[in-house]
């Protein structure tokens, strides 16, 4: 190849080099400098957050899906422990109302955009920096309860005294994900959909004491308390949670009796009451446990993108870190001791159940 010919190839390269850098360039004006190119609404995103700041009530609930005071005192507190600022574009307020309107509605980014007048990437940067100031937030607002006895408990005669040591409720609950081709097979539930399996632990005030998420939609709730008890969460000693057949029955976690009619509906149908001390563990059970079942109906009607599939990636949906438990945690003793406390809750309470029973009909003359 002669000397003219390897020039020319040099001179070639280089201009396509050039023409690469321009594409690139031309991409990165168009993708992040000129950002608003098409945003030309007369409503600007801060105009529609002063209309919401300054309007009705219920039409600032209906979008942020939060009461305006309850929203203007998580302002303040993110402001005062510098977790997030106003920019030189969007104010503090405006970026928590784009965060609560996305998840308030499932809203896509391209909805967003519209609604706020604002680029994709503003609005994901946004979204993501709000998202990890929320949850920079959530060990000072998500406690351990209290060990004594909960109201809810001490004033009503169906569980009192008999779950005086019981001090929360525990579920699992399916949220629908968005993971890559490739990695969808043990996000895959016993329905066939994709989902994360979360655990959550609330108290009967609905007030959530801890949130163990990140887990595929195929692990079981037991395998996820596992995961959530080496991250951390403990039960305080002479204290149990009310859990659902699927984690066991053990000291610290007490579950119904297997075979029995547990679920109120069970009961109500052709209104047969309890028939023995099982049944009317099992039907208390239900109807204090009850609790975490409100509060996921509470916390997904209000905020559906928690009900529907999102569009945000997995990795955005869960920061935790996922790592196999021990598989040390139902152990013999351990089920028969939950059993022997489970048999005594259930026993007294239907030596009650039956002395209440028989002063009623010795009362009315039965």
């Amino acid at each position: 190849m002669s000397n003219d010919d390897i020039n020319a190839r040099r001179r070639e390269q280089v201009e396509l080099n050039m023409l690469t850098v321009a594409a690139v360039a031309g991409w990165y004006i168009d993708t992040y400098l000129d950002k608003k190119s098409c945003r030309d609404s007369a409503l600007s995103g801060a105009a529609y957050v002063n209309e919401l700041l300054i309007g009705h009530l219920e039409r600032f609930r209906q979008v942020c899906r939060m009461e305006r005071p309850i929203f203007m005192k998580l302002c303040n507190v993110i402001r005062s422990k510098n977790l997030l600022c106003d920019t030189r574009d969007i104010t503090l307020e405006e970026q928590l109302i784009m965060f609560l309107f996305t998840i308030g509605h499932n809203a896509v980014n391209r909805q967003v955009q519209e609604r706020f007048q604002h680029s994709g990437e503003t609005i994901s940067r946004h979204f993501n920096g709000v998202l990890q100031a929320i949850l920079s937030l959530s060990t000072q607002y998500i406690r351990d309860p209290s060990i004594n006895v909960p109201i809810e408990i001490a004033n009503d005669t169906r569980f009192y005294p008999f779950f005086k040591d019981c001090i929360g409720a525990i579920d699992g609950t399916h949220i629908p994900v968005f993971v890559e081709s490739h990695k969808q097979a043990p996000y895959r539930n016993r329905h066939g959909l994709l989902s994360q399996n979360i655990m959550a632990a609330c108290t009967f005030d609905l007030k959530f004491i801890h949130i163990q998420a990140g887990w595929e939609g195929s692990a079981s709730d037991a395998i996820v308390l596992r995961a959530a008890e080496k991250d951390g969460f403990k039960v305080p000693r002479g204290k149990y949670y009310l859990v659902d057949a699927g984690y066991g029955n053990t000291p610290n976690y007490i579950a119904p009796y297997r075979g029995v009619r547990y679920h109120l509906r069970e009961f109500a149908r052709g209104s047969i009451g309890p028939q023995d001390a099982k049944e009317l563990f099992n039907l208390r059970h239900s109807s204090l446990r009850n609790a975490i079942e409100r509060v996921f109906g509470v916390i997904k009607n209000r905020f559906p993108i928690l009900k529907n599939t999102s569009s945000h990636s997995f990795d955005t949906v869960t920061d935790e870190d996922i790592n196999e438990p021990d598989d040390d945690y139902n152990t013999d003793e351990r089920r028969r001791e939950g059993n022997r406390m489970r048999e005594a809750i259930a026993n007294a309470m239907c030596d009650e159940y039956s002395i209440h029973t028989r002063r009623l009909r010795d009362r009315h003359g039965h």
